[in-house]
């Protein structure tokens, strides 16, 4: 049976990843060096190496180096044998997958079919699933046929499971036997196939991997990788400035205008994948109103926020998708949603909102309009100052909104547990397999409400889950890419979230960090294979 698995990818971005915007740096044709630490600076720390626990990209940055998928999304976001060497269909519900030989974890146990099993049994188990089993669409099991041979099996046909298996921070491919020796500990004890292996952990300070002496693949030249954690952006700077660190993870539009002055940095640039958004909670009042939610969209002035706060390193949105994906279709936001604070007025008094008492706030039945903004700084440029706008500018709309900071693990915790404690959330969204499946379903199919998924914003449209349900198992690849257009159509309307800006990859790196190429999905940032250090 033939299967339809695109990967559709933009002229733009396909420029964007042969070279970057390089600046005082070129590919090196010296003699390679072997060894050194490559040091990098990172915000936040990672809360754990387990993909099964944490799948946010301070945490992934890390184990990016520990963990390995059975099919890799490369650098030019292309689809490539890994772990697993071939596969086919033997019938709509089931993919064979043979399996590299030779292949151990670091702990010495060897990488089969029954790991494999494993992986997925533990990532789909009912009662402890993984955090991203809902993004691996209808997996419902492994077969072990031979100790190089696993059946992969769904409960209907999904046409997106190549991508979906390539996924590290669900499917990379953890030691069985560290897991059950290591328990709810095994975030701190991870274990894989990876180049690298986890050598030290000091919290809140930084992580040290070193070369995994038996890795099967290409030898790393750089002995060991250290993330250190510096949460203020002027320090990160600084810290690069005083040449503390060797490479520097998506700088702000400050802390780039300043490198660009620096002589022979090397900027590495590519259109992302990732979306950052404003989240409005559509099952809390008043978010449970459509024309409140379509009013904070013409409130939010989204065309100032890309350029006066994120200069250039951001790409405006037209849809809920980014557009290298497959389903994307442009629903022409900037235009539909342009700033227009008279209709934002309008739409609040059509859900009975007025400033009845001429205090600057929006009032109805004798109660302000009061929203809880919830977010947790410096998990992407210029976050804050951006959330500290849009409070800002739902404020003159009459709009009382209470910002309120929050540390990371914290903050996931009230978006997955309380959402009576939030009506607005700021975050960001990678569709790291360039599947629709993975962006447009994760995020507003109502199976996907908390604490199942990622549907945070509580969306709930029987509609828009008919037609995402339909795309994941439609071998039709006309049908699929129409299925999800029409979800972006509905979404127009219903602004359960405000599309913000697409985040530009940008990694900064020193001029003696020799030919390092940049995957553009954030998370894989950190695969450094081929780099070296000259100094």
């Amino acid at each position: 049976m033939k299967v339809f698995i695109r990967l559709r990818i933009s002229l733009l971005l396909a420029v964007g990843l042969a070279v970057g915007l390089m600046v005082g740096g070129m590919v090196s044709a010296q003699a390679i060096k072997e060894g050194g630490t490559l040091r990098i600076g990172t915000p936040t720390d990672a809360a754990s190496l387990d993909p099964h626990e944490n799948t946010a990209a301070n945490s992934a940055w890390v184990y990016n180096n520990i963990y390995e998928p059975l099919v890799l999304l490369d650098n030019n976001l292309k689809l490539q044998p890994w772990l697993a060497t071939s596969w086919e269909q033997v019938n709509d519900t089931t993919w064979r997958f043979h399996l590299r030989h030779g292949v151990t974890f670091t702990d010495g146990t060897p990488f089969d079919a029954s790991a494999v099993k494993f992986n997925i049994d533990r990532t789909i188990d009912p009662k402890n699933p993984g955090r991203g089993a809902s993004w691996i669409g209808p997996i419902v099991g492994a077969k072990v046929i031979d100790p190089y041979t696993v059946d992969i099996m769904t409960s209907s046909p999904d046409p997106a499971l190549l991508n979906a298996l390539s996924m590290k921070f669900v499917l990379g491919m953890v030691s069985p036997t560290a897991v059950k020796k290591y328990g709810q500990d095994f975030g701190h004890h991870p274990v894989g196939t990876g180049p690298y292996m986890l050598k030290e952990w000091v919290n809140n300070d930084h992580i040290t991997l070193v070369q995994n002496p038996n890795y099967w693949g290409q030898k790393p030249h750089i002995a060991s990788i250290e993330f250190k954690v510096i949460p203020d952006d002027g320090s990160r700077l600084l810290a690069f400035q005083n040449k503390e660190i060797d490479m520097l993870l998506n700088p702000t539009p400050v802390q780039l205008q300043v490198i660009r002055a620096m002589p022979n940095v090397q900027v590495h640039s590519a259109p992302g994948v990732r979306l950052d958004y404003l989240g409005l909670n559509a099952s809390q009042a008043p978010m449970n109103d459509v024309h409140v939610r379509q009013a904070i969209a013409y409130a939010v002035n989204v065309k100032a926020i890309n350029q006066q706060v994120m200069k250039g390193i951001a790409d405006p949105p037209e849809s809920f998708e980014v557009s290298g994906a497959f389903g994307f279709k442009n629903e022409h936001l900037a235009e539909r949603y342009a700033y227009n604070p008279a209709r934002a007025k309008q739409l609040f008094a059509q859900a009975g909102w007025k400033d009845t008492d001429n205090d600057g706030i929006l009032d109805k039945n004798g109660q302000d309009l009061k929203v809880n903004f919830i977010m947790s700084p410096g998990r992407d440029p210029g976050d804050k100052q951006v959330a500290q706008v849009i409070q800002q500018q739902l404020h003159d709309a009459g709009v009382q909104v209470n910002l309120k900071f929050m540390e990371w693990a914290p903050y996931l915790a009230v978006l997955k547990d309380h959402s009576d404690q939030y009506g607005m959330y700021f975050l960001g969204w990678s569709t790291l397999t360039l599947d629709s499946d993975f962006g447009l379903n994760s995020l507003f199919n109502s199976a996907n409400i908390p604490p199942k998924g990622v549907n945070r914003m509580h969306y709930d449209n029987p509609k828009v889950d008919a037609l995402l349900n339909a795309a994941q198992s439609d071998l039709n690849t006309q049908q699929r890419a129409s299925q999800y257009g029409q979800v972006q159509d509905i979404l127009a309307n219903d602004m359960p979230m405000v599309p913000l800006y697409h985040l530009r990859q940008i990694v900064v790196t020193q001029p003696w960090v020799m030919d390092y190429t940049m995957n553009p999905a954030e998370y894989y940032v950190t695969t450094i294979t081929n780099a070296w250090l000259n100094r």
